[in-house]
């Protein structure tokens, strides 16, 4: 995802995207933007913030969330394989990083 939707960091002022990473949660895998700010109050601060979910269901089993403004998970796609949800993920604009 880093060469598709951050080929470049561009600093500003704001918060700015530093990477795209992934990080388990139990069993929910969830795709995430790192950010930084630009203020010169909280220069360098770093936070997570979330676009993306794969709930593991079993073996190679797997729902797909998309976490909404309000901070809750809504679920899109259900009981896919893990090569099904990830070509979901890519094709999906609702599921890429803002």
């Amino acid at each position: 995802m880093k060469p598709r939707f951050l080929p470049v960091i561009r600093p500003t002022r704001f918060n700015y995207v530093v990477d795209i990473h992934g990080k388990w949660h139990g069993n929910h895998f969830r795709f995430m933007q790192r950010y930084r700010s630009g203020d010169p109050e909280n220069l360098g601060e770093e936070f997570d913030a979330p676009f993306a979910r794969l709930d593991w269901l079993s073996r190679d089993r797997f729902d797909i969330d998309w976490h909404r403004h309000t901070g809750r998970w809504f679920r899109l796609y259900r009981d896919l394989t893990l090569a099904e949800a990830l070509r979901t993920i890519d094709r999906d604009g609702h599921l890429h990083p803002p």
